[in-house]
Formats: structure tokens, sequence, C-alpha cells
């Protein structure tokens, strides 16, 4: 769905995923190639300024979810990446500061032993 464009029809499966492996109504959780198909889908979208943004709330959902639930499971620098270079090529005016925001992020967690090498 995300890969086709259908946004809002991917954000409604990824929330439903969550919601019901949350409640325990089913074991089929989003991995973290749900999560990053939505978020590179949104990040090649440049021309959109409020990509980055929805982009960068589904990582948040991804990081959180992960937290707790499957901490063993956390998201990798690939799931950040995509959205690195979305703020490297748009142009918000904001869009130099949340891509260093982001890679400070990625450092911090790369340092705290929570990103694999």
């Amino acid at each position: 769905l995300a890969r086709n464009s259908r946004m809002e029809e991917a954000e409604r499966l990824l929330d439903l995923m969550m919601a019901m492996n949350r409640a325990g109504e089913s074991d089929m959780a989003p991995d973290i190639y749900t999560f990053s198909n939505i978020v590179y889908a949104y990040s090649k979208q440049h021309q959109d300024l409020q990509a980055g943004p929805k982009a960068e709330a589904i990582l948040d959902q991804c990081v959180q979810y992960y937290t707790d639930y499957n901490p063993a499971d956390a998201p990798d620098p690939r799931l950040y990446v995509p959205l690195l270079l979305y703020y490297v090529h748009c142009r918000a005016p904001d869009a130099p500061y949340k891509a260093e925001y982001l890679l400070m992020r990625m450092i911090d967690l790369y340092q705290s032993g929570d990103f694999p090498d």
C-alpha cells in the first residue's frame, strides 16, 4: 500500500495491526519492514512539505512500539536514513535543523548501543 502511494490506507492498516496486537487479539504484529515501507514512501515525496513530519511521526511510533513491546527488535539506521535524505532534499525552511536533529538522534542511539553496527 505504501509503495503505491495509498498512504492513508497503509497508516490505517498499521494502526489496526498495532491495536490488535496490543489488545492480544492477533499475533500479527507490525515488523520493522511494515514501518520502514511507510517511512520510505513518505520520504520519497520531497515536494510535499508535510511528508517529512508524517514520516517522522511513523518513525516515532515505531520506536515507541518496539520500546514497549519488542526491545530486542529496535529500529536500525535503515529506518532513519530515508527520512534524513528527505530533509536533505526538501525545501522546507526548517529542513536543515530537522536533518541535524535526526542525525544527532542517530548518533545518540549508536553511542548508547541501541543501534547495531
